[in-house]
């Protein structure tokens, strides 16, 4: 199974992408006390994935304000902040249907050295796009 698996550098949070396939992938945000796992519906726009890390990747020394994509039923979220020591943010929110019964959501952030964004974004060109 391919996957790309985000580990913060900071704590036990890890962020897992997989089985992507058509217009669907998976999503799993674990740490010590919590966790998700959610089928994501991306349409056409699984690849903004691969885009908004190639992005950061290019511009690993800093950028203004966030680097954002949304699934298109916003049941992902994922925020990509920098600071000025080259510190990296990943921030995620995933959630359950809008409107559904019960909904639940979990936030949650790790973070990666710039220079990891690179690696990071091959990765994600490999898991969607077959390529890297």
């Amino acid at each position: 199974m391919s996957a790309l698996r985000l580990a913060s550098s900071n704590s036990d949070v890890v962020i897992e992408f997989s089985d992507v396939g058509g217009d669907y992938f998976r999503v799993a945000v674990s740490a010590h006390d919590h966790s998700a796992t959610r089928r994501v519906y991306a349409y056409t726009d699984g690849t903004g994935i691969v885009r908004l890390f190639a992005e950061a990747a290019h511009e690993w020394k800093g950028w203004n304000g966030d680097k954002v994509w949304e699934s298109l039923e916003s049941e992902l979220r994922i925020e990509l902040r920098i600071d000025r020591l080259g510190h990296v943010i990943v921030a995620v929110r995933v959630r359950s249907d809008p409107g559904g019964a019960d909904p639940w959501q979990l936030e949650a952030e790790l973070g990666l050295d710039a220079g990891q964004l690179d690696g990071v974004a091959r990765e994600a060109a490999r898991l969607w796009c077959g390529n890297g």
